[in-house]
């Protein structure tokens, strides 16, 4: 059997405890990183006024139940952005996004709308 000295356990110990609080600090740094938000520039404004012009041609006539054909012959367009998700029960959610307008769809058909 062989013995360890102390001070050499101590400062292994030593070692992994401060391996273990310069980790936990790298991981709170990287988390609390603050990002400065971009300057508004005109490149931007203008783009900004693009996207207003981009929305849904005729938004208010759009209601709960529609489908998606409806809401294309309607709008006029596709949507600019599309995303799919999953809820907790299983069912397929998509959004479309028009401007600054969402429509939450479930099973091809309005379920909810947001924005303007």
């Amino acid at each position: 059997m062989r013995l360890v000295r102390p001070d050499r356990v101590a400062s292994r110990m030593r070692i992994q405890d401060l391996a273990a609080i310069v980790a936990s600090c790298l991981c709170l740094c990287a988390c609390a990183q603050i990002i400065d938000p971009p300057k508004e520039t005109e490149t931007s404004q203008q783009v900004g006024a693009q996207d207003q012009g981009a929305g849904c041609a005729k938004v208010n006539e759009l209601q709960v139940g529609m489908t998606t054909a409806e809401i294309l012959s309607i709008c006029e367009r596709r949507p600019q952005r599309t995303s799919d998700m999953i809820t907790r029960d299983a069912k397929k959610l998509t959004v479309w996004v028009y401007g600054s307008t969402s429509i939450q769809l479930a099973d091809d058909k309005i379920v909810r709308i947001y924005g303007p």
